[in-house]
């Protein structure tokens, strides 16, 4: 993933990289964020989603939770390893809250559950681009 706009760019775009290993659910995911205004880069790993964030720091990363090989939990460990100004955002299905939940105490920004609810998705990858955004300036979080 490459960044085409620098982050001092008063048009700069939010970058969100989601992570599923579902292809129909990466690319929901990816086609209601671009028509939200986010560039969006999309890996069907963890193993690739941290190769991503190596190449260029995206805003927000949405992680699933359940994912063959490396998890989401440990995904989000690694990339608070690497990135961890980056808030991610974990995304799980309904019977997964507690694991979820766990996820938060181990760092996570949030969790989204599936099937979407829209507005609740725009608001907390809101939140949680504008947070990244203000900290990649030194600012405190919001």
């Amino acid at each position: 993933m490459v960044m085409t706009l620098p982050r001092s760019s008063p048009s700069h775009k939010p970058c969100a990289l989601v992570v599923d290993d579902q292809h129909s659910v990466r690319e929901a995911l990816r086609d209601l964020l671009l028509n939200a205004g986010y560039e969006v880069e999309v890996a069907p790993t963890g193993e690739a989603a941290l190769h991503d964030i190596e190449v260029g720091r995206p805003d927000v990363v949405l992680l699933d939770l359940c994912m063959p090989g490396m998890s989401g939990v440990e995904t989000l460990g690694r990339i608070q390893q690497i990135a961890p100004s980056v808030p991610v955002i974990m995304v799980t299905g309904s019977g997964e809250a507690e694991i979820a939940r766990n996820a938060l105490r181990l760092g996570a920004f949030g969790y989204v559950m599936k099937p979407f609810e829209t507005g609740h998705l725009f608001d907390i990858v809101g939140v949680a681009s504008r947070q990244e955004d203000h900290r990649a300036r030194g600012g405190a979080p919001r």
